[in-house]
C-alpha cells in the first residue's frame, strides 16, 4: 500500500468550528487534537468539490457520454503542527493545491509551497533507490537512474548538486523501522510500506511522516 502524503506551510492556521468554502465548493472542519513526539497537530476534516479535467466515459439515462470536465467530492484528512507550522495533507497533490488556493481565497489563509532539500536528505541517510532529474535535451525532459549507490553515479551527483532532481526513494529506518520513502520536491512523502494503526497511534502515516522530517533533521 502506497500512501502520499503532501506537506505545507501555513501562517496562523488554526481555528475551530466549521468553515465553508464559497460556491458550495467544500468546507474544513476542526476535528479534535492529537499528541506525539513533542507536538501537538490539530486534526480537520476536508471536504472540496473539486474539477477534474481529463476524459472519461459517463453513462447515464439518456445514454453513455465523453466527458472532458467533471466535479468530484473528495474527503480527506489534515493536520496542522503547531510547533512547526506545518500541514499534512493525507490527499492528492492536485486535490491539495486547489483546496489552499480556495482556503486562500475564502478564508485568508496563507499557505506555502515546502521543499526538501534533496542533497541534504542524501549526505544524511546515504540509502538512496532511486532519482530522477530534469535534463536539458531536445529528445527527453527527464532521467531516472536506480539501483545500489545510485548517489555516486556522477550524473545523479550533477543533479543534486544544481537542484535539478525532482523525485528520489530511499531506504531509511523511521522510528527504528524499515521504510522505503519516496520524496518528490513538490513537498510530498511517500510512504511505500503498509501501517497500521494502533489505540497509541491512531494515524500511523501522519506519525511517520513526522517522523520522517525528525530523520532528514527537516524540524527539531
Amino acid at each position: 500500500m502506497t500512501i502520499s502524503i503532501t506537506i505545507k506551510q501555513a501562517d496562523n492556521f488554526s481555528f475551530t468550528g466549521v468553515k465553508t468554502l464559497s460556491n458550495d465548493l467544500g468546507l474544513i472542519e476542526r476535528d479534535g487534537d492529537l499528541t506525539f513526539n513533542h507536538d501537538i497537530f490539530e486534526k480537520y476534516k476536508c471536504k472540496f468539490n473539486h474539477q477534474f479535467t481529463e476524459e472519461i466515459v459517463v453513462e447515464v439515462e439518456t445514454g453513455i457520454y465523453t466527458v472532458t470536465n467533471y466535479k468530484k467530492v473528495k474527503s480527506f484528512d489534515l493536520f496542522y503542527s503547531r510547533n512547526n507550522n506545518l500541514l499534512f495533507f493525507i490527499a492528492p497533490n492536485k486535490v491539495v493545491n486547489a483546496y489552499c488556493k480556495q482556503l486562500h481565497n475564502d478564508l485568508g489563509i496563507t499557505i506555502h509551497n515546502y521543499t526538501f532539500d534533496f542533497l541534504r536528505i542524501v549526505r544524511l541517510q546515504n540509502s538512496t533507490k532511486v532519482v530522477n532529474f530534469k535534463v536539458e535535451d531536445i529528445h527527453i525532459d527527464n532521467k531516472t537512474f536506480n539501483g545500489v549507490d545510485v548517489e555516486n553515479n556522477d550524473e545523479v551527483k550533477e543533479a543534486l548538486a544544481n537542484d535539478k532532481a525532482t523525485y528520489m526513494v530511499l531506504n531509511m529506518d523511521v522510528a527504528n523501522e524499515p521504510r522505503s520513502i519516496g520524496f518528490s520536491k513538490k513537498g510530498i512523502i511517500v510512504i511505500q510500506n503498509k501501517i497500521y494503526a494502533t489505540g497509541e497511534v491512531p494515524e500511523p502515516y501522519l506519525k511517520c511522516a513526522h517522523d520522517i522530517l525528525l530523520a532528514i533533521r527537516a524540524i527539531d
